[in-house]
C-alpha cells in the first residue's frame, strides 16, 4: 500500500502555489496603468503668486494654498483669492 502523504504531498503543494495567482490584495485597476492623478495649474490660472507654502483639504473638499499673496480656495472650479492686510503672505495653514 502507497503512503498518503506522499500522494496527497505534490497535490497540496501545487495547489499552494498555483492558488494565490487567482486571488490579489488589491483591486483590479480600471484606469490607465501609469496615468497620474495629478492637476498642475500655472499662476495665471489662479493669478496669484508662484511661491505656495502649504495646502490642506477640508472634509467639503476645498482645497487651501498658503500662498505669497495670500489664501487661496480652491473649489475644484474656480480659485478665490483672499488678501492678508498689508499684503501679506500665508506660510502655513491647519485645520481644526
Amino acid at each position: 500500500m502507497r503512503d498518503p502523504v506522499k500522494l496527497i504531498a505534490p497535490l497540496f503543494l501545487s495547489i499552494l502555489f498555483l492558488l494565490p495567482q487567482h486571488f490579489s490584495a488589491q483591486e483590479p485597476s480600471t484606469t490607465e496603468v501609469g496615468t497620474p492623478l495629478i492637476q498642475s495649474f500655472n499662476p495665471e490660472e489662479y493669478q496669484a503668486s508662484v511661491q505656495n507654502w502649504d495646502i490642506l483639504q477640508d472634509s467639503l473638499g476645498l482645497v487651501y494654498i498658503a500662498n505669497g499673496r495670500g489664501l487661496l480656495i480652491y473649489n475644484g472650479e474656480d480659485f478665490d483669492l483672499l488678501r492678508m492686510p498689508e499684503g501679506h503672505s500665508v506660510r502655513s495653514l491647519a485645520i481644526d
